[in-house]
């Protein structure tokens, strides 16, 4: 018989008629045996949050190990701060990194690695975190020209996007080449859409008031905005009427409605339409006592707040039921303009000064060929226009005035200056020629009237019916 992994010697005797096998197996040889580590184990690796907004932000990566004495943590795509190696003999390592912003138009995922290392090896996990894309956005939506006449006409949408694919236009009411749909690919650089509509001309007396949106569309999701563009009917003027008739010598007049209008003369009266008829003078000066000046220019943009200013510099308020006392606005004023409650400009001599709805800033000089001031038109806090007597015109972007623009320096004596919308104004001078503001810039002036040399103040008002 054998037996299988022994070495063997054999021997074989006789002894008479019998036979005999020996068998032996060398004595075994001493021998050393080695005990190997354990390798070291994840019990988990984590990411908090996963799933980070757009804006990216701080992440923490969480390990529990065992047997293990260094954890080294790194990304794919790179992150700033990793790799990083930490200790984890106590079980456990945390590494706090910053995920940046995603500014493409999908989203952002980063591949985490843990290595745990001791003295039986090392074992490794991986973990992904998610940055979200960003949303679409709006950066801008509007419609101009910044309403059109009784004859209708072409107006623009200008959409400005990012991180878009496509966007979608409506109209309420509806209007031919509406509802549109167009690529407008962008990430975080915007780009911009134009869509030419054309808008029917007014079939009644009303104005037609046109409201369009914008719904942008991208892997993120959607957002929409809105713009408005109005077909305003024809204005017309009614016979003029002698309504201050002791004293004359009307500077001014502002009307918020087809029901209220305020005007001011030049001995401190201030008088109210209701639609029908005006009242009889109400002499502010008197009452509160004289400011030192006369009035020469009231702004009324709601039927609860005007202001009236005179040369003095002295301003008075209307809040729908009386007038206030004169306050000072530290420029000898020729003219004011409210767009709202909470802003006016007043400008007089080579100033301006402004009102936030409490107080009024600092004179500011608006520089070279301002040394007559005479009239001022904003359509809101980012938009004036101030004529001097010279002829110049300067722009208010809302924080700076511009250099000044020449537009009937040849003529001079120009009066007034009126402002519909920021690309309409009209400007007068004392010999009846009218200039118009575009926009951009002005135009030539044209007669409209051949009774020139009157002399004294002119008024111009341009405006859009309310609705």
């Amino acid at each position: 018989m054998t037996m299988p992994g022994l070495r063997r010697r054999l021997a074989i005797t006789s002894v008479g008629a019998a036979a005999c096998l020996m068998l032996s197996t060398p004595a075994a040889r001493a021998g050393t045996f080695a005990v190997q580590a354990a390798k070291p184990t994840v019990k988990s690796f984590t990411v908090s949050p996963s799933k980070p907004p757009a804006t990216g932000g701080k992440v923490t990566l969480s390990a529990t190990v065992a047997r293990a004495k260094t954890c080294t943590f790194s990304s794919k795509p790179a992150v700033a701060g990793l790799p990083a190696t930490v200790s984890c003999t106590s079980g456990k390592a945390t590494k706090v990194v910053k995920l940046p912003a995603d500014t493409g138009t999908t989203t952002q995922s980063y591949r985490l690695r843990l290595k745990a290392k001791g003295s039986g090896g090392t074992k490794t996990r991986t973990a992904t975190v998610t940055v979200a894309a960003p949303s679409p956005g709006v950066v801008s939506f509007t419609a101009s020209p910044d309403g059109l006449p009784a004859p209708g006409g072409q107006a623009t949408l200008t959409a400005t996007v990012k991180y878009s694919s496509t966007c979608d236009f409506s109209a309420v009411p509806t209007v031919n080449s509406l509802p549109a749909t167009l690529p407008c690919a962008a990430g975080a650089a915007p780009t911009t859409v134009t869509v030419p509509v054309t808008l029917p001309a007014l079939t009644g007396s009303n104005p037609a008031a046109y409201t369009f949106t914008l719904t942008v569309t991208g892997p993120a999701g959607s957002g929409n905005a809105t713009a408005h563009e109005t077909v305003w009917p024809p204005m017309s003027f009614g016979a003029p009427v002698n309504f201050d008739q002791p004293t004359g010598s009307m500077g001014s007049v502002s009307c918020a409605s087809a029901s209220f209008c305020q005007a001011v003369d030049s001995y401190g009266n201030v008088l109210s339409f209701n639609g029908t008829s005006w009242s009889a003078p109400q002499n502010i000066e008197s009452t509160f006592g004289s400011p030192g000046g006369n009035f020469t220019s009231i702004s009324c943009p709601t039927i609860t707040f005007c202001a009236a200013i005179g040369l003095s510099g002295e301003v008075s308020y209307f809040n729908g039921s009386t007038w206030s006392g004169p306050s000072s606005t530290g420029v000898a004023a020729s003219s004011i303009s409210c767009p709202t409650a909470t802003f006016c400009m007043a400008v007089g001599g080579g100033d301006a000064a402004t009102y936030d709805g409490h107080t009024w800033s600092a004179a500011t000089a608006l520089g070279a060929h301002a040394q007559d001031l005479a009239s001022v038109s904003c359509t809101g806090p980012s938009f004036c226009q101030a004529v001097d007597f010279l002829g110049y015109a300067f722009s208010y972007d809302g924080s700076a005035w511009s250099a000044a623009a020449a537009f009937d320096t040849a003529a001079g004596g120009v009066s007034a200056v009126s402002c519909a919308t920021q690309s309409f104004c009209v400007a007068i001078d004392q010999d009846g020629f009218a200039s118009t503001f575009d926009g951009s810039s002005w135009g030539a002036p044209v007669q409209v009237t051949t009774l020139t040399g009157l002399g004294g103040r002119h008024l111009v008002l341009c405006w859009r019916p309310l609705l």
